[in-house]
């Protein structure tokens, strides 16, 4: 074969290629939607992209993403109320559900059914850690100055992001720009799984990660350690907050260990901050705590974000009074 026919044949080869996945991208893109698309971002890691729609998963429901970058709420953000910002993971943004069936979106119905009228601004990201959910929620309420800002507790985002040097954290968001180009599209995301890209990104970044928790970190540190290692934020958190005229919600979103529900509670009292804890609730109506999640993602069905804003609606109501 000479040099021309050789050419010849990698072009070919160059073009049947871009065929074969622009024809994927626009068979999947009419079959799943569009996909959500992240940002890298030199504090939080990554963010999710300013006024778009799409799905988180293939066979997550659509979200729309506002031009602020919170998962929609209501019917949008309205600058003439006062507001409630609420930050977490992706049990606080509400995958697998809805944007009018998230915690934030059934919280703001039940107040504006009691006549309180609130943005409830939803300021969860997937895969977000304990530090990454409060710097954000500490740069929005900076911005946005709510009335309330509630933190939406998942036990294992204490795992999440840890150990992680400056140049670490420089290897990471290098890898993370060429990961989140796979975000862009429907059909790599689709047909290359997760776990494959996650691979590809450890790799690359040289971090022993699975999506963003840090395995090696996990499993040589104790929960003392763990929760020790972040108390200075959470009470920096608290001050800031307070400093701010905001008043801090702490929610148990799920069940956690004893030793979690433990040192909260009792950070909590030794700040003053209301904590939720709503498992005798979940209990009384699931007969088992699997039974709270939808089929296929592992999250919460609508019924239980429904639950849990009913039990941080009277709280809110109480102290409005």
């Amino acid at each position: 074969m000479n040099r021309t026919e050789l050419s010849g044949n990698i072009a070919i080869s160059i073009i049947s290629l871009i065929i074969f996945f622009s024809v994927g991208e626009i068979i999947t893109r009419l079959i799943a939607g569009n996909p959500i698309i992240t940002e890298s971002d030199d504090v939080l890691f990554w963010k999710c992209k300013k006024g778009q729609s799409g799905r988180w998963k293939a066979r997550s429901p659509v979200a729309h993403v506002d031009r602020n970058g919170f998962r929609q709420s209501g019917t949008g953000f309205d600058n003439s109320l006062p507001s409630i910002y609420t930050g977490g993971d992706s049990y606080a943004w509400g995958e697998g559900v809805l944007d009018s069936e998230t915690f934030s979106s059934q919280l703001q119905s039940a107040l504006s059914r009691h006549g309180l009228k609130y943005n409830v601004i939803n300021g969860g990201v997937p895969g977000y850690g304990i530090g990454q959910i409060i710097d954000r929620m500490e740069a929005e309420c900076e911005k946005y100055n709510p009335r309330y800002a509630i933190f939406l507790w998942v036990e294992d985002d204490i795992n999440r992001m840890r150990d992680i040097s400056p140049e670490q954290k420089k290897r990471f968001l290098r890898s993370y720009k060429l990961r989140f180009m796979f975000r862009y599209s429907a059909f790599l995301k689709l047909v290359i799984k997760e776990r494959v890209l996650d691979k590809l990104f450890q790799n690359t970044a040289r971090l022993d990660f699975t999506v963003d928790r840090n395995n090696r970190y996990k499993q040589a540190h104790a929960f003392n350690e763990k929760i020790k290692g972040l108390e200075p934020k959470i009470k920096s958190n608290l001050e800031f907050l307070r400093k701010s005229n905001i008043t801090p919600i702490w929610v148990f979103m799920t069940v956690p260990s004893q030793e979690f529900r433990g040192y909260l509670t009792g950070l909590s009292k030794e700040y003053s901050v209301p904590l939720i804890d709503p498992e005798t609730v979940y209990r009384a109506h699931f007969p088992g705590l699997k039974d709270m999640e939808t089929r296929y993602c592992g999250h919460f069905k609508p019924e239980v974000y429904k639950i849990l804003s009913d039990q941080v609606l009277p709280l809110i109501i109480s102290i409005e009074q």
